[in-house]
Parts: structure tokens; sequence; C-alpha cells
């Protein structure tokens, strides 16, 4: 059995944020929208998140997410997580029961610099991924790109507003190949441009309920 951590979470560690523009057609037909978000999606950016947390409230683990853009809910805009795998059960469990995340157990293998990683469940590939990335880095920080997430689980809408800063550097993604049943497969889709994370800390607060 795992115990229930609550929020807040305070995480470090590295990973690629990799930056899209959606069409309202793929994020209807593959991107995993539950229910309450069906006819909602309102654009924006879209995103793949592959990162390396050296530090949780868990310990170390992986994470490969999804988030199709944003979303028009109660009448405000929101992004959510539609697909989100972890390396950690203490992760999935916790992710459920503190912010509403849809986690799944999957395992992660990476090289000692994490520009080459892999990730399946029980030997069934989801996504490999390779890149390289410029030396040049700069400030990073939610601040300036705020990013509230709107999740349900449980019959709860989750609200939470998460906080985050490192450092940043231009990469480029020389492999993306995604197992279009485990993952939206988003080869055909506008990508914009892709950032190494590194010495990156985020805090995930405790999320806002509502039944």
């Amino acid at each position: 059995m795992v115990d229930k951590i609550s929020a807040p979470w305070n995480l470090k560690g590295r990973g690629y944020v990799i930056i899209y523009k959606f069409n309202k057609d793929f994020v209807k037909d593959n991107c995993s929208l539950p229910p309450f978000l069906n006819y909602r999606f309102k654009g924006g950016f879209g995103a793949i998140m592959i990162m390396d947390y050296f530090e949780s409230n868990v310990g170390p683990y992986q994470e490969l997410l999804f988030i199709p853009g944003k979303f028009i809910y109660n009448n405000k805009k929101y992004y959510s997580i539609t697909k989100i795998y972890v390396s950690s059960m203490e992760s999935v469990v916790n992710g459920k029961e503190n912010w509403g995340m849809p986690k799944q157990f999957a395992n992660f293998n990476f090289n000692d610099d994490f520009s080459k990683i892999s990730v399946d469940i029980e030997g069934i590939n989801i996504l490999d991924f390779k890149a390289n990335y410029r030396h040049l880095k700069f400030p990073l920080s939610t601040k300036l790109v705020p990013l509230p997430l709107v999740q349900r689980y449980n019959k709860k809408d989750y609200y939470t507003k998460f906080f985050g800063k490192g450092k940043a550097r231009f990469a480029k993604v020389k492999k993306l190949k995604i197992n279009p049943t485990l993952f939206p497969k988003v080869e055909d889709q506008r990508r914009l441009f892709s950032l190494r994370i590194e010495d990156f800390n985020i805090t995930f607060p405790k999320a806002d309920l509502q039944f």
C-alpha cells in the first residue's frame, strides 16, 4: 500500500519541453481528452514534457506527459494533462490523490546526460527520444507563462497553479518515435521549438478542490 504524501511538493531535476501548436481535430481525436473537456479546446500552445526529477517528496523518478493546449472551463482558460507516465508508484498514487492527474506507471531508460530516453510498459515501447542542445543557457520561469491546470478525478475538479524556475537551452530533437496506442502521435503536428531544462525547481501546491 502506498501512503499519501500531501501537497505541497517540491521537485528538482532536468528535462525537455517540446512546444507544439495542435489543431482542433487532432486534439479531439488523438489526445485522450476526459469527457468534461470535450469540445472545450481553445488552441494555444501544447507540449510534450520529459522530466528526470533528482529530488521529490517521494524520491527520484522520471515523467513523460502531454498537454494539448488551452481549454475553456467554467468561463476561464486552463491547461490540462491528458496523458502522463511516471516511474514511481508513489508518484502515481499521489498524483491522482493530490492533483487529479491521470498518472500511469512506466519504465524509463536513459543515458547519463539524459539525451537518449526510452519509455515502455512491460517491454511495450511508448516513446523513443534523442536530442542534442546548445551551450548557451538562459533563465526560465513559469511567471512568464503561467500554466493553471484543471484535472478531474473521482468526480472532483482539481485546480492547481504550479510554480517553477531554472535554466534552459534550446534543443534539437533528433528522434521522436511514438507508439500511437499509448501516447498522442504528434509527428504531423506543428512543432515550434524545444528546450532542455536544467537546475529546475518546481513547487506543486495544494489543489483547489471543487465537487
